[in-house]
């Protein structure tokens, strides 16, 4: 249901380490994102790459990680979602 509190969706990623896969870990992410109010949608702009990738082991993150650094050359990761997207497909 709509209007899932934030603070459940980061218990969950904090919590969530183990996945069949990288796609599975973002479909089940974009699925639990698409339940936060509009409103909480907002406030986790730049931050909902770094939530998924918390959301993933750290054998994951490693993997994912090298394709989502920024293109400007700062150790950084992207904030842009489609390339995540990109990467996890």
């Amino acid at each position: 249901p709509k209007g899932q509190s934030l603070y459940k969706f980061d218990k969950w990623v904090s919590s969530t380490k183990t996945h069949h896969s990288v796609m599975h870990a973002f479909v089940e992410f974009e699925c639990l994102f698409a339940q936060l109010s509009e409103r909480d949608q907002g406030l986790m702009g730049a931050n909902k790459v770094l939530m998924f990738v918390k959301s993933v082991d750290r054998k994951e993150r490693k993997a994912i990680g090298i394709h989502l650094e920024n293109d400007d050359g700062e150790n950084d990761l992207t904030d842009d979602w489609a390339k995540l997207e990109r990467v996890c497909r």
